[in-house]
């Protein structure tokens, strides 16, 4: 491409983000909207709530059959004794969010925020949590990360309390487990 080819590339390409104007903010759903679409949600084909933004609502002891929360905004949202089976949180802002006694079992969290997240007694059996910010969760205690995968997650400040690590995938890639607290009584396989 010639140096005025490629000058009216560039050209183009800053015209068009230009004109693209801001990103549109989140659909926000209420609960009726969520517990509608999980009813109608299959095996074959799940709910999906991606980009949406359910920040804040009771959705607690819902079954999310397997449901898509990638990119969904859920601060502060009640997900107490939720069935979260196989989900998918990545690139979700799940900050403040209420996990206690969730079954998160073989969900996938790459670069989810969980920060400030209540986990207590929730189950991540066999998650892929990489690169994901557990940091100052609240309340990691009794929680079962058995089989998890940790790569790169961050988990300063959290309260490891009880919790069981047994054959984590990316424990030497973790950071701040020397900054949780109460990781001297977390459950390890070593």
């Amino acid at each position: 491409m010639t140096g005025t080819g490629v000058a009216a590339a560039l050209a183009s390409l800053a015209a068009g983000i230009a004109g693209a104007g801001p990103a549109p903010a989140q659909q926000r759903l209420t609960r009726d909207q969520v517990v509608t679409a999980l009813a109608a949600a299959t095996a074959q084909a799940p709910a999906d709530f991606s980009g949406k933004d359910l920040s804040g609502l009771d959705l607690s002891g819902i079954d999310f059959k397997r449901a898509n929360l990638s990119r969904c905004r859920l601060v502060k949202t009640n997900f107490a004794k939720a069935q979260l089976f196989s989900v998918t949180l990545s690139d979700a802002v799940a900050t403040q969010a209420d996990f206690t006694g969730a079954q998160l079992d073989a969900s996938v969290m790459y670069r989810v925020d969980m920060r400030h997240a209540i986990l207590r007694d929730a189950s991540l059996f066999a998650v892929i949590a990489y690169d994901a910010d557990f940091s100052d969760a609240v309340l990691l205690v009794r929680a079962d990360l058995t089989g998890a995968d940790l790569t790169d997650a961050d988990l300063t400040g959290a309260d490891l309390l009880g919790a069981i690590l047994r054959n984590i995938r990316g424990r030497d890639s973790i950071r701040g487990l020397d900054r949780a607290i109460h990781a001297d009584q977390a459950v390890f396989n070593d």
